[in-house]
């Protein structure tokens, strides 16, 4: 006789059907709960986040924001060779501060195949994988980490120290001419990304990856193109201390949040930039990061009044008062450049309060 059990717990649900109960279904929550607290002494885009230093030819204008927005929560599923995730947070269009709505981070399916796996849905990028350590939610997008979540078809596998992930992905560009049609859509051809890897003495992993995508603006400027080239190191030094890195060159990297964002041109916004970052987990309660990160576009390639350079240096450390729930502060230094303009710069303190589960 068949049965159906049902076993519910507050951090899974596992559902069994069949005789012997080998067909197993899973689902894991997890997430947090964060609030972050945040003082910037002059303004900085946007402000919840900081992302660049806002020009401002008066006196400073210090701001403050408070904001739950960060907080994350998915579900993990799986039955068998096959699994899911689903992710949200509430950086979503909303009514206001005090009405967010949610944003789906990640949502996909994969399956394990004996050679490889395959992974359908809205992921993370394949290029630049790393990110570096910070309580600020955009972990230095716009300042030198460049990546973030489109949907794409995903292929990896790992032999031995070697791996390796191709992917095609949602083209996603500009609209350069003003047209009213995203380039990268009409140029059909979906944005190409890959990454390999490899693991030398088991504790460090080098990482090569990049993307090319050719945007069409359906006119008489013709065609353009997009490309990244990333290279990423990852150390560990023991069970507490990590140390990772990652450098990028690229072209129109607006799309991936490079470029400090400025939008692309036919003849292409040339950029680089990269991270470093320390992180220390200690074996009672507390962690501790620091790291710097720059993003520079070539001048040349930009018009006056164009963000030129960002940097960006920042420490913190979250300590786990109980049972998971922790309190971190973030002190980071903002420095954003401008063509042809005065430099800004600020200061920013960010008192975070998290609970994970």
């Amino acid at each position: 006789m068949k049965r159906l059990i049902a076993t519910i717990s507050i951090l899974s649900i596992t559902l069994y059907a069949g005789e012997n109960c080998q067909n197993e279904f899973k689902v894991q929550p997890y997430g947090f709960f964060k609030l972050d607290m945040s003082y910037n002494s002059d303004l900085i885009s946007t402000g919840n986040f900081a992302r660049w230093v806002i020009p401002n030819s008066e006196e400073a204008i210090p701001t403050t924001h408070i904001t739950a927005n960060e907080s994350r929560f998915g579900f993990l599923l799986s039955k068998g060779e096959i699994s899911g995730k689903l992710e949200v947070d509430l950086y979503g269009v909303g009514g206001g501060e005090n009405k967010p709505g949610f944003m789906v981070r990640k949502a996909y399916v994969e399956a394990k195949l004996p050679r490889l796996t395959i992974r359908a849905g809205q992921d993370s990028d394949i290029i630049s994988p790393l990110v570096p350590a910070t309580i600020n939610y955009t972990v230095a997008w716009w300042a030198g980490d460049i990546g973030y979540r489109r949907p794409m078809l995903k292929l990896f596998n790992t032999v031995n120290n070697f791996g390796w992930t191709v992917g095609i992905a949602r083209n996603i560009g500009d609209d350069i001419n003003g047209d009213g049609f995203d380039d990268g859509a009409a140029a059909v051809i979906p944005e190409f990304q890959g990454r390999l890897t490899h693991k030398i003495f088991k504790n460090h992993t080098i990482g090569i990856s990049g993307h090319y995508a050719v945007r069409d603006t359906l006119g008489n400027d013709g065609k353009y193109t997009a490309w990244s080239s990333v290279i990423d190191i990852s150390s560990n030094f023991g069970d507490n201390l990590t140390i990772n890195g990652s450098f990028y060159v690229g072209s129109n990297t607006a799309s991936m949040l490079g470029g400090i964002g400025n939008a692309s041109t036919m003849d292409g916004v040339d950029s680089q930039g990269g991270w470093i970052n320390l992180k220390y987990i200690s074996n009672s309660h507390y962690s501790i990061s620091t790291g710097a990160v720059f993003d520079d576009p070539c001048d040349e390639d930009l018009l006056n009044g164009a963000r030129s350079k960002n940097l960006t240096v920042f420490a913190n450390i979250y300590y786990d008062l109980i049972q998971n729930f922790l309190i971190g502060f973030e002190f980071s230094s903002w420095t954003t450049e401008y063509k042809n303009m005065d430099t800004a710069s600020a200061l920013r303190g960010q008192l975070a309060f998290l609970y994970k589960f």
